[in-house]
């Protein structure tokens, strides 16, 4: 198996493509275990399936066409997004299909900085993780 640099990925949101945008683009599980010891000395182990987060950091672009627009539009609008993530560009490349809630990311920042923000975004359902056909 090769490693994979994190770059030269795509990130689709809603439609548009925002890879220029964005510094950081993860998903990110959460699955509950829970333990039940027995009498004989035994444990009993239950793992639900996991709860997903998307975690994203991005320069705020708030021009009609922008990242940070486009998110607090549909945040604003109660639309939920659908997110396409590949690790690297091009077939036959690892890749996520999955749906995020949008909510309202920062505006504004410190002097002489450059504006971006970090934001975790829950995930409806699970993702489909697979290998991009195109």
């Amino acid at each position: 198996m090769s490693s994979i640099m994190f770059r030269d990925a795509t990130l689709e949101i809603g439609g548009e493509t925002y890879e220029g945008a964005v510094g950081r683009a993860r998903l990110v599980p959460t699955t509950e275990t829970v333990e039940y010891p027995t009498i004989d000395g035994g444990n009993i182990v239950h793992s639900g399936a996991p709860r997903w987060r998307f975690e994203m950091s991005a320069i705020q672009d708030w021009a009609l066409d922008g990242i940070s627009r486009a998110i607090n539009d549909a945040a604003v609008a109660g639309d939920n997004l659908p997110v396409t993530l590949q690790l690297k560009a091009g077939t036959g490349q690892p890749d996520a299909s999955f749906v995020m809630v949008p909510v309202a990311v920062p505006f504004g920042g410190d002097q002489g900085q450059i504006l971006q923000w970090e934001q975790d975004f829950a995930v409806v359902d699970q993702p489909t993780i697979g290998i991009a056909s195109s």
